[in-house]
């Protein structure tokens, strides 16, 4: 027996902790990287990287969260990651978050962290390293963070009432839900009741003391990780590291950090949760097992399990999908995988789950488990499992292609990963070189025989979450545990697999030419004239070896379309590409396309249509050929038209539900009266769509070629290109030369904010009362690249004031959200300024007002010159690493073919000529137009009491 197929053998005893350490295979890790711990306990990676050139990442892992905390500190993990940013030893009353705004790391975006169960986790993100000042900070941030922290009275006192104002914002019907599952899914574990944002008495009473308790017992250097990558020196920051870290005194006699062990269970267990707000009908069948020896994490035998629990995932999600592409399907989604037992990082579960119509919980229970079995019984065949080897290398060839391209983040992620979880970390040259000597040896055979072990008659939990709502009736824990004890009468048969090896394109297509070549003069593009009248666009770039991104614009959109197909115009997206295309059936196209970096779609905007897709370079006459068929071939396929539409209806059949939904008509109607584009999709206009007004749709909006510019940026091959274009999108069928003389053309159906002063306040019932309000400003601007930068900078700017003065200083809320932007079509001139934000009954006046006395106060004096600044660094910051990506450019060079501009490539010399005054009179204009739309959901009173 070959080495690897033994080791399949050890893969399959280990997993039940039949197997010694003697016979796991160490895997190295990746030499790139400086990786140690401190004498102190203290874990570092720190790696060099210039992608994005100039930019690095500072993070700090924590072993530790919610699941620490005694009775009387519920919350207090996450209340403590609030605290790290309001004050530390070198860094008090938030001068922090003041000093990185002023290089250009802004707040909530690149500054943050996260708490949950078992971790915390902080960032300090895209840094710039030409200042070597701020990168010592960085360093002098995160020892902070390591154990010195102020947590002054004052300041926690202070974030007391962001909290409660973040559980308000967080309190949703799904997370009511989730909690209730958690409960009932681990009876008597502290998991049950250790939910990271914790115990709002808690969190209003608790004393500083507590809070220093639980900081001294668990932020200490052994439940710590430092991970730095960037472009800079990693032996000098190495040396830093070790000189700044290493005096942290360890703690005598700390506290032994345990995991939480999660018992087995000989019964199913069965969760269910329903909530009044609750709109989506979710099903969820989990097999518990051991999670993975964690000696055994660093090895070649780790690797190989999770390659064999992918390969099943992908199998048995591809047999998901061919059912829910039937009629009959109890599906709307579905979705399969191996991991964790819901928040337990030291229990395994195979995961298998689904959403469904509420009345068919049952019915969907039932055909997971058939499928379940179907593949555990039978197991999955030759073909299915070629397709999902030809799947993975493909994923493990693009990111080995991209492997001097890889990104700060991605390595970050990767060895925050490593540190908190275990697992191997060898680099992605070792791991290509591993998955395609390992794979081979394989066989179908140990993939069904590891499935079979994950799928058990014990350890298994069932959940569901569904609506509450008059007249329905869920079933009983009783009646869905029953269901298992049923499935040996089914009379289940083998799964018939067929596979498609056919061509895309079976004829040889009538190949086009290119007419005219002409090199654009503003940027390194080139333009391509074709003979059935298309243009394309396309840049070489050296951004990403293993991507080329593609588009397709065309001005006229829904506007040419009138308002009777509605039903048509916001179903069509999903509806065009449901049927496959060509011969193939959508289905029989994800069996063809397994193994190809290839991603297609079509829609309908407002005022143009277009298609989007990206590819390997490898995969690029693939693509082409996709690209032909679908501007010319979309396939009618009733079956999986049909089954879209249930699945649709299906999904927002109880959307009224939810208190936002009646929040976004009311914005609707004050915005726009009402209009029936703007508006959503409701159950009445789903039930009206005609399949035939769509295929009629798309030979109207995609049927001439002539009014299309094409789109190609990326790593290109101009031979390539030059015969592939030819080949298949200059040979897309055009229309007469009679309909080629004309371009198509918007109309503009002036969907502006109406004029005036408009207000709407209503009362809704809510289980967990909250004030929303959205102000709306608008008026007529011109739509220059100098006021689009002002657009851009005016949203920064707002966003850091309302932070200061509604979250800092009145504890009103978690977050005001600002959205400062243009209309789609530039010569009309419009402009829209939103502003959002949830809060409680008592603060709603104070904090409207504060909203808009502070717009008032910018057009008076214009922004205060500190926060100009600080947002024009981030903003050239985020324009400069915008230029080494193709997706900018695609999106550039799309409005170019749509407007005929080019400006925004000089947003960097735009923003820098930008004034206090430009600002003061943009707003000025702004407001003297008086054009204010609002809407004000309030929480329904009754007796007294907030409903």
């Amino acid at each position: 027996m070959s080495r690897i197929k033994s080791l399949v053998c050890i893969v399959l005893m280990s997993f039940w902790g039949l197997q010694g350490m003697a016979q796991y295979t160490l895997l190295p890790i990746d030499e790139h990287i400086r990786y140690g711990k401190l004498p102190n306990g203290l874990t570092y990676y720190i790696r060099s990287n210039k992608e994005p050139r100039g930019l690095a990442e500072f993070w700090i892992a924590h072993r530790v969260g919610s699941m620490q905390e005694e009775d009387n500190q519920k919350g207090l993990a996450h209340f403590l990651e609030h605290m790290a940013f309001n004050g530390s030893k070198h860094f008090h009353n938030q001068s922090m978050i003041k000093y990185l705004e002023k290089e250009g790391v802004k707040f909530g975006t690149n500054l943050n962290a996260y708490t949950s169960f078992e971790q915390t986790v902080y960032n300090i993100s895209d840094v710039p390293t030409k200042n070597a000042n701020v990168l010592d900070s960085c360093l002098l941030i995160l020892r902070d963070w390591c154990g010195d922290l102020d947590l002054t009275s004052k300041d926690i006192e202070k974030e007391r009432k962001v909290i409660i104002e973040e559980w308000r914002t967080r309190n949703t019907a799904s997370y009511r839900a989730f909690k209730s599952l958690v409960k009932q899914m681990y009876p008597n574990s502290k998991y049950a009741d250790r939910f990271p944002i914790g115990d709002t008495a808690v969190i209003k009473h608790f004393s500083r003391k507590e809070l220093y308790d639980y900081y001294k017992a668990w932020y200490r250097p052994d439940l710590q990780a430092i991970v730095i990558v960037g472009d800079f020196n990693a032996l000098a920051m190495e040396k830093k590291v070790r000189e700044l870290f290493s005096n942290i005194s360890t703690m005598e006699n700390p506290p032994l950090r345990q995991y939480e062990n999660v018992a087995n269970n000989r019964e199913h267990i069965v969760a269910i949760a329903s909530d009044k707000e609750v709109v989506n009908t979710t099903v969820s069948i989990a097999y518990k097992h051991k999670s993975f020896p964690e000696e055994a994490k660093p090895t070649l035998t780790y690797f190989m399990y999770n390659y064999m629990t992918e390969a099943i995932s992908y199998m048995l999600n591809a047999r998901f999908s061919e059912i829910i592409h039937k009629p009959s399907s109890p599906f709307i989604t579905t979705e399969v995988y191996d991991g964790n037992f819901l928040v337990s990082p030291k229990k395994g579960a195979f995961n298998v789950s689904c959403s469904c119509k509420d009345t068919e919980i049952t019915l969907a229970l039932q055909s997971m488990l058939i499928e379940i079995l179907r593949a555990s019984e039978y197991g999955f065949t030759s073909t299915e499992y070629e397709r999902a080897k030809r799947e993975i290398l493909r994923s493990v060839q693009s990111a080995y292609n991209e492997r001097q391209k890889c990104s700060n983040r991605n390595y970050v992620s990767e060895y925050v990963d490593h540190f908190l979880n275990g697992g191997y970390i060898p680099g992605i040259e070792k791991e290509y070189e591993l998955y395609n000597r390992v794979v081979p040896d394989i066989s179908v055979d140990k993939i069904n025989e590891l499935y079979k072990r994950l799928i058990g008659e014990r350890n298994v939990v069932v959940s569901v979450c569904c609506p509450e709502k008059k007249g329905f009736v869920p079933p009983t824990k009783e009646q869905l545990a029953t269901i298992f004890d049923l499935s040996e009468d089914w009379g289940i048969e083998p799964y018939k697999d067929i596979d498609v090896t056919k061509p895309l394109i079976a004829k040889k297509v009538k190949k086009g030419s290119i007419v005219k070549s002409v090199k654009e003069k503003d940027f390194d593009v080139v333009r391509w004239v074709l003979s059935n009248g298309a243009n394309v666009l396309w840049k070489k770039t050296d951004f990403r070896q293993d991507e080329i991104l593609i588009a397709a614009v065309s001005r006229g959109g829904s506007s040419l379309i009138k308002p009777n197909r509605i039903a048509e115009i916001k179903t069509f997206d999903g509806l065009i590409s449901v049927g496959g295309m060509g011969d193939f059936s959508s289905i029989e196209l994800q069996k063809v396309l397994a193994g190809k970096e290839v991603n297609l779609s079509f829609g309908l905007n407002l005022y143009s249509e277009g298609m989007s897709a990206s590819c390997s370079p490898r995969d690029l006459e693939t693509m082409m050929q996709l690209i032909y068929l679908g501007f010319s071939q979309p396939k009618k396929d009733v079956n999986a038209y049909t089954s879209y539409l249930k699945r649709l209806g299906n999904s927002i059949a109880n959307e009224e539900a939810n208190p936002m939904t009646a929040y976004k008509d009311s914005l609707n109607k004050v915005l726009y009266d009402g209009d029936i584009r703007t508006a959503r999709l409701t159950s009445k206009m789903i039930k009206s769509v005609n399949y035939d007004e769509i295929l009629k749709i798309h030979k109207e909006r995609f049927g001439n070629p002539h009014d299309f510019t094409f789109v190609i940026v990326g790593n290109i091959d101009e031979k390539t290109l030059h015969n592939l274009v030819e080949t298949y999108i200059a040979s897309i069928p055009k229309r007469t030369e009679e309909v080629l003389r004309i371009r198509e053309n918007w109309v503009d159906l002036k969907l502006y904010p109406q004029k005036g002063t408009h207000s709407l306040s209503f009362k809704k019932k809510m289980n967990a009362p909250k004030v929303t309000i959205t102000s709306v400003y608008s008026g007529t601007m011109k739509n220059t690249l100098e006021n689009r930068v002002i657009s851009v900078l005016l949203q920064n700017i707002l966003t850091k004031v309302y932070r200061d003065k509604i979250r800092e200083e009145k504890g009103g809320t978690y977050g005001v959200y600002v959205n400062s932007s243009f209309y789609e079509i530039p010569d009309a001139n419009k402009y829209t300024l939103s502003i959002s934000f949830n809060t409680n009954v008592q603060q709603e006046v104070i904090l409207r007002n504060i909203v808009h006395s502070e717009l008032r106060r910018i057009a008076n004096n214009g922004p205060s010159v500190e926060d100009l600044e600080n947002a024009k660094k981030y903003i050239i910051k985020q324009h400069r690493q915008n230029l080494k990506e193709n997706s900018f450019w695609l999106n550039l060079l799309k409005k170019y073919a749509l407007y005929n501009t080019n400006d925004d490539v000089y947003t960097e010399f735009a923003t820098k000529d930008v004034s206090v005054e430009a600002i003061k009179n943009f707003v000025t204009q702004l407001l003297s137009q008086n054009n204010l739309s609002e809407v004000i959901m309030e929480p329904e009173i009754t007796n007294g009491a907030v409903k």
